[in-house]
């Protein structure tokens, strides 16, 4: 070894609250660290342990210094691999310093490594994709749902009464066309795992006599879904599609700009229009797949994998059968070895205003007024967001009326807006509420 420490330094576009929370909370760190989180909020003086996902140990050490918002320091003892499990604990200090105006420094050194070979050289590139991992999630990740929001409209329920609610999110159908989207689907992820023993064996001397983590919870979720992305647990599907849904996406074929993905027409449901598999079905998505150590591959047989994968439905679909119907399924072809739960906490609902509803009716016919465009109706979005906070809590009709489109980078460096549709998304909610100022409410059932 050249030396016996690792020294880092980035800068992130992020208040030092925000990093800090990064560091320490498991919804931060199960996004970056290789999906590791302390089993248990650090403590000065007190041990710690992180986890993967599938419960199998990480990492532990003891706790020597915590000083939010800026300094963690603690040892470091390798669990996940065996070999590196025998060297001695090193050491992990983090300084976080405010460098200006929402930007953060943040400082990472490893040292103590001069009796730990194995972990100097492990560590050394792994810290690198670790920190740029925090970077991109602070400065492009997605957003945490909407924390606080549901027990805010339940708490002042009465405060928040209103007619409608008139919104943007999300992405138009096409850039050029304006859109007016109803609800959206919901969202949940769930973690599939397989523990079949701790730790790795050398692949010369066992391969062949124990049983592949990776390769059996593979063929398990090939049991879900198949290469051409048809859901194969049907119980796990809508029962239909409403002839109000169907009709509405008869006009809202998706078509992409030329430098967007283009759609695979062979995936997905077969039988239904582009349309209607991203906007009116289930689909079953694997998001991660992980099985012994991707970022640095060694010639043994992994003790356990782990698959992180979602399900987006829409309204209509008990979301809370679908653990229990994947459960039976799995059971009943053989994985009861395999293990599903949530991802994360809570999931999205989904929601959707009919179509024929006369709020939909009324705003498109204010925005063809405003625009001379009839605009694309979709009964949903594709994607997800906490419409149901609005729609079943406190019983409003959602009108959104989204300002971006599918190109726009969304959470990328480059995330960006057309001044066009910018300029038109001005003019369609001044005709709005224009509109809603002269003509009343419309007349709906109440």
């Amino acid at each position: 070894m050249a030396s016996t420490r690792h020294v880092y330094r980035i800068y992130v576009k992020a208040p030092i609250e925000r990093v800090w929370s990064a560091l320490v909370e498991p919804d931060f760190t199960r996004r970056y660290f290789h999906g590791t989180a302390f089993d248990t909020p650090p403590v000065a003086g007190q041990p710690y342990r992180t986890s993967m996902v599938d419960g199998s140990p990480a990492v532990d050490g003891q706790i020597e210094v915590i000083e939010p918002p800026h300094t963690l320091v603690m040892t470091w003892h390798t669990l996940y691999d065996a070999a590196m499990a025998e060297e001695p604990p090193s050491r992990v200090e983090w300084s976080l310093t405010v460098a200006g105006d929402n930007l953060t420094q943040v400082d990472l050194t490893h040292g103590d490594l001069f009796r730990s070979p194995l972990t100097w050289a492990q560590v050394k590139d792994g810290w690198v994709w670790i920190l740029d991992g925090m970077k991109t999630l602070l400065e492009t990740g997605e957003e945490l749902s909407s924390p606080g929001l549901q027990a805010f409209c339940e708490q002042h329920k009465a405060w928040l009464k209103s007619d409608v609610l008139i919104a943007s999110d999300g992405p138009r159908l096409s850039a050029k066309r304006p859109t007016l989207y109803l609800g959206s689907r919901g969202c949940m992820n769930l973690n599939f795992t397989l523990e079949l023993r701790e730790g790795a064996h050398h692949s010369g001397n066992w391969g062949g006599l124990l049983a592949n983590p990776g390769i059996i919870l593979m063929h398990a979720l090939s049991s879900i879904v198949t290469r051409e992305g048809k859901v194969l647990v049907r119980e796990l599907l809508p029962q239909n599609i409403p002839a109000s849904v169907r009709n509405a996406l008869k006009d809202c074929t998706p078509t992409p700009e030329p430098d967007e993905p283009q759609i695979d027409p062979w995936w997905g449901e077969p039988g239904l229009t582009a349309a209607e598999k991203v906007y009116a079905w289930n689909t079953f998505e694997i998001l991660a797949f992980r099985t012994g150590n991707p970022d640095n591959p060694v010639n043994a047989i992994p003790g356990h994998a782990v698959a992180t994968c979602q399900i987006r439905f829409v309204a209509g679909t008990d979301a809370e059968t679908f653990i229990p119907i994947l459960r039976k399924h799995l059971d009943a072809n053989g994985y009861d070895g395999v293990k599903i739960g949530m991802a994360r906490k809570s999931f999205m609902q989904a929601t959707r205003l009919d179509p024929d509803n006369a709020w939909v009716r009324w705003a498109a016919e204010s925005i063809r007024r405003s625009t001379g465009a009839a605009p694309a109706i979709l009964p949903n979005i594709g994607g997800s967001l906490p419409n149901d906070c609005f729609a079943e809590t406190l019983g409003l009709p959602t009108l959104w009326v989204p300002h971006s489109y599918a190109g726009c980078s969304q959470h990328a460096p480059n995330e960006h807006a057309l001044g066009s549709i910018l300029r038109e998304g001005l003019q369609m909610m001044t005709g709005l509420f224009w509109d809603l100022a002269e003509d009343g409410v419309p007349a709906v059932q109440r």
